[in-house]
């Protein structure tokens, strides 16, 4: 049984790779998330605890030796620069796609949500911005009822939840229940709007602050001026 709770981080980019074969993609993708879980801070120990902890705090079922899932990380681990966008997806979900029970493009749209919202609770985005995540491609298009099927597969299987806000959507993936995400959405707002307020009466006062000084300095030049020519007179 795998955890529900239990997530699977790695550079988003590992999706785009070309291959006819997305079973083993997507196992030397998890063979990389487990490894890289393995040598955080949430491992400790030698390097067989800090294995054993990490399959167990995944709660992963290994069918592999630990040589070859090593070196599967090592050859994925080759691809990385400091540039790349990171994802996580849930790994009951991870395998389901594996496992052919989700389509591999609705993992690729879950993964490009995912890396949007980053460690925030929602966030407002495009189309265009999801489908350039998708797929790493900003010349790349998908039509808008395929877009639109994505979208709702992943809404009826409870994995995101979108408002729709002028020509974007706020989106996420912890607020599922609609109510409850309209609530934050508006809290959200209310506090930028909040925020904006003071920052526009800060932005007054400096300049009524500068308009002051300004005139002072007038003041104080005019002052000096009309005492030389006193003093000359």
């Amino acid at each position: 049984m795998r955890n529900s709770n239990n997530f699977f981080s790695f550079p988003l980019k590992f999706l785009w790779i070309k291959a006819s074969d997305k079973k083993q993609l997507l196992n030397r993708i998890s063979d990389w998330s487990l490894i890289n879980y393995c040598n955080s801070a949430s491992c400790e120990g030698n390097q067989e605890e800090r294995f054993s902890k990490a399959v167990k705090d995944l709660n992963l079922k290994i069918n592999c030796s630990y040589s070859a899932i090593i070196k599967s990380y090592h050859n994925m681990n080759n691809m990385l620069d400091s540039h790349d966008i990171y994802t996580s997806i849930n790994t009951s979900v991870f395998f389901d796609a594996r496992d052919g029970k989700l389509s591999f493009e609705l993992l690729l749209f879950l993964a490009a949500v995912k890396s949007i919202i980053g460690k925030r609770n929602f966030t407002k985005t495009y189309k265009s911005v999801i489908i350039n995540r998708m797929y790493g491609d900003k010349k790349k298009t998908i039509s808008r009822y395929r877009f639109d099927i994505l979208m709702d597969a992943a809404i009826q299987r409870k994995l995101i939840n979108k408002i729709p806000a002028g020509r974007g959507f706020y989106i996420s993936t912890r607020y599922i229940d609609s109510v409850e995400f309209t609530k934050a959405i508006i809290e959200k707002i209310k506090s930028y709007n909040k925020a904006k307020e003071e920052r526009l009466l800060n932005g007054s006062l400096i300049l009524s602050f500068k308009k002051e000084i300004t005139q002072n300095l007038k003041n104080e030049r005019g002052k000096k001026m009309n005492e030389f020519q006193f003093n000359y007179n």
